[in-house]
């Protein structure tokens, strides 16, 4: 087996254990999510399905939400991620608003699901080859959120470039950080991320073992399951969509 190949199969049980996935994760990524909050529509004691949560990043990103009275539900296929994301909402006070699980989301959820009035595929979607997984993954969202709720989903694009991500998030880096902060993302936590953790990615969507998408076929893709596009977007450094839909 090769190095790449034993990386794309392990990095993230391994990353989510070690807290290593969570340290690499770039810039441009972690804006991509902000982006995706802040296009959820407005409400009170809302409901936020993240679909494919990994080690629950997006409880980071809507702690205040949470203290207002939100529920965070988040499922992902590795116990790893979820081990993570447990200690994240206890660390941050709010193991009361938070409840993960394990679960294929190609799979109905084995649980009484609370209706979600937001639900998130943040790069989860697209791990899925089959496309009429993606189909019927998408057609069980539908099925679950309430009226009047909506759908987050950000996919790579056909145009997926691990160096213009990383490019992307130096960017932020600098106008973020202080310089020395700057410096030690920019030459030494940035170049691990492009070597064990986007190039794979990269390389797995060139060999098709991974979805990459047009717009339209994403839209495309979105609306086959029942739902209206409201909202396009280009994110991650040009290298994924954000698709809001309802």
């Amino acid at each position: 087996m090769s190095i790449s190949s034993f990386l794309s199969r392990n990095y993230w049980r391994f990353g989510f254990g070690s807290r290593l996935y969570d340290l690499l994760i770039p810039e441009a990524y972690l804006y991509a999510l902000e982006r995706a909050v802040e296009c959820a529509p407005d409400g009170e004691e809302r409901v936020w399905f993240d679909a494919g949560c990994g080690s629950g990043i997006l409880i980071s990103s809507l702690k205040k939400q949470l203290l207002s009275g939100d529920i965070y539900i988040g499922t992902d296929i590795l116990y790893s991620g979820l081990s993570i994301a447990r200690k994240r909402s206890r660390k941050m006070g709010l193991p009361h608003r938070t409840l993960v699980f394990q679960n294929d989301i190609t799979r109905s959820i084995p649980i009484v699901l609370k209706t979600p009035n937001v639900i998130v595929a943040f790069f989860s979607l697209y791990t899925i080859p089959d496309p009429e997984k993606r189909t019927q993954t998408l057609k069980y969202f539908q099925s679950i959120l309430i009226p009047g709720g909506c759908l987050i989903l950000v996919s790579p694009s056909k145009g997926y470039s691990a160096r213009r991500i990383i490019k992307t998030s130096v960017e932020i880096a600098k106008r973020k950080n202080s310089a020395h902060k700057a410096w030690i993302r920019e030459w030494l936590i940035l170049p691990l991320t492009f070597f064990i953790g986007l190039n794979i990615v990269e390389h797995q969507l060139r060999n098709n073992e991974w979805k990459s998408y047009s717009l339209d076929e994403l839209c495309g893709e979105i609306k086959s399951a029942g739902f209206k596009i409201k909202f396009t977007e280009s994110v991650y450094g040009e290298s994924a969509f954000l698709v809001v839909a309802e």
